[in-house]
């Protein structure tokens, strides 16, 4: 079995957590985490099954081996180029339902001896099924639900690295681990937070800026219907920098989708940044904007026009958050209160087909009878997910409340949990359709969260019943587990029951 040693990384966590809006240069630093570690795999919803094996790095049955990419498949050449890359060992069986996907390093002596995993994890009790070796460092992770296909970049982490390209690779993942079937080279993303895919295309930020320097946002569009290359790009003005991109596929097998966009450049203080009028902080304003895109775009154009403010949020580290629901019909951000002035975070819904916001604002409460948000510290909304099944989110704050949230979207009504009583703060989160499976995850090194709560409904209102304990499969994930980027299986038709 491996086991994880800690490693600090310089590469955003999928979309949720702080650093998420923000490239590595934005402000000196941002967190990333991973999973690993080996354990027997459990059967859930029928498709998994226990410990898939293989010689790659010396696992036995049982203990979830590892599936090794050679570091020399990667294709090398221009952005688009494509070639093939297969995984060591024998083919697994498909996952049908309930998978949650993780990428994590463990360190080495130095960089170069590091290895790289994604690891696939079982939702109901965390159990490792399999783990694929890669040849570089995860940089950014998506699953397409219409093909079931998953889309890996790998390469060295960073704007400013000496190689500007990254490694997509393209696949399924099985019980034996990430079946690879094409790589392709292409332009490094940024960040987890600002991948966006629809059918057959990705839409991704490839260069930002970094601190005050006026550098527009790029993003490259990729064809994936079938051998990946790059067809166009789209440029977004530098004070609209970008904090997330989501894409809200068609709803049928069409090609394209819609992306959404949520703006937010807290290093600019001319444009985007005012003095205070109220409360203690600058406040600046958070903006939002979507972009069908058809099968025969090519280079995208995002007038300003159609950019809309949302609301304003404390220039003091605060993040408001995008998230689509998966085969459903709605878009929501939220947005923390300026500290000082509200208890409430923002709540705003757009249609997730035409962009159209839906309904007025709400505001929901981020205090419970027990824990009251500090007014002398920022409050940070780092993440958001949406129940395909039920008019809902989940989202948490990140370090004043540490609250887990569970709000109803007609209403706003809210039921918060506290994750800290099962010994771990909010910093990432993700939902599982399949089996009710809200994942709250943390990258911290030092103390790295990867918990499990399943959400029970009893009319209409949801609670938080943690995957652990008597009468249940107890959560039991890879020991030394420090998650860098989670993404679980999204349906593309709603496990929903009649």
């Amino acid at each position: 079995m491996v086991v994880l040693r800690k490693l600090a990384l310089g590469f955003c966590v999928g979309s949720l957590l702080y650093a998420c809006g923000h490239t590595s240069d934005d402000h000196g630093s941002s967190s990333a985490g991973g999973m690993s570690g080996g354990g027997a795999a459990s059967s859930a919803a029928g498709a998994h099954e226990a410990g898939a094996s293989s010689d790659a790095l010396g696992g036995a049955g049982g203990e979830g081996g590892a599936v090794e990419l050679a570091g020399d498949a990667a294709v090398g050449g221009e952005a688009g180029a494509a070639g093939s890359a297969g995984a060591a060992g024998d083919l697994g069986s498909p996952i049908a339902a309930g998978l949650v996907v993780v990428a994590t390093s463990v360190s080495g002596a130095s960089d170069a001896d590091s290895e790289h995993f994604v690891v696939l994890i079982d939702p109901i009790d965390g159990s490792e099924i399999a783990r694929t070796r890669l040849p570089a460092q995860v940089l950014g992770m998506a699953h397409e639900a219409l093909r079931d296909q998953w889309f890996v970049f790998v390469g060295e982490p960073g704007q400013g690295a000496d190689d500007p390209n990254a490694t997509l690779l393209v696949g399924t993942m099985t019980t034996s681990g990430f079946e690879i079937t094409q790589s392709a080279a292409v332009p490094k993303p940024t960040n987890q937070n600002t991948i966006a895919v629809l059918n057959s295309r990705i839409l991704y930020r490839i260069s930002t800026h970094a601190g005050t320097s006026q550098i527009d946002d790029t993003l490259l569009l990729l064809d994936t219907s079938s051998v990946v290359k790059a067809i166009g790009k789209l440029i977004i003005p530098w004070k609209y920098s970008l904090v997330t991109v989501a894409g809200a596929p068609a709803i049928d097998s069409t090609v394209g989708g819609r992306v959404f966009f949520l703006h937010d450049n807290l290093d600019d203080a001319v444009d985007n940044c005012v003095s205070a009028d109220a409360g203690t902080e600058d406040a600046c304003t958070v903006y939002t904007s979507s972009l069908p895109i058809f099968d025969a775009d090519r280079d995208l154009t995002l007038a300003t026009a159609g950019i809309s403010p949302v609301t304003q949020i404390d220039r003091d580290g605060s993040d408001a958050a995008l998230g689509v629901q998966p085969s459903g019909h709605d878009v929501a951000i939220v947005a923390p209160p300026r500290r000082a002035i509200d208890t409430r975070a923002g709540l705003f819904r757009y249609n997730a087909q035409t962009g159209v916001a839906v309904g007025s604002p709400e505001l929901f409460s981020l205090e419970s009878a027990t824990k009251k948000l500090n007014p002398t510290q920022s409050i940070t909304l780092p993440g958001v997910t949406l129940d395909p099944c039920q008019d809902r989110l989940f989202t948490g704050e990140l370090a004043n409340a540490a609250l887990l949230y569970a709000v109803n979207l007609p209403d706003a009504a809210v039921v918060p949990f506290d994750p800290q009583t099962k010994n771990g703060i909010f910093g990432g989160i993700a939902y599982d359709a399949y089996t009710h499976t809200l994942i709250d995850y943390d990258s911290d090194t030092a103390k790295p969260t990867f918990l499990a709560f399943e959400i029970q409904d009893s009319a209409g209102t949801p609670s938080f019943v943690p995957r652990t304990g008597p009468g249940a499969a107890p959560w039991l994930p890879p020991a030394g587990l420090v998650p860098e980027i989670v993404v679980v299986k999204t349906p593309f038709v709603p496990p929903c029951a009649d």
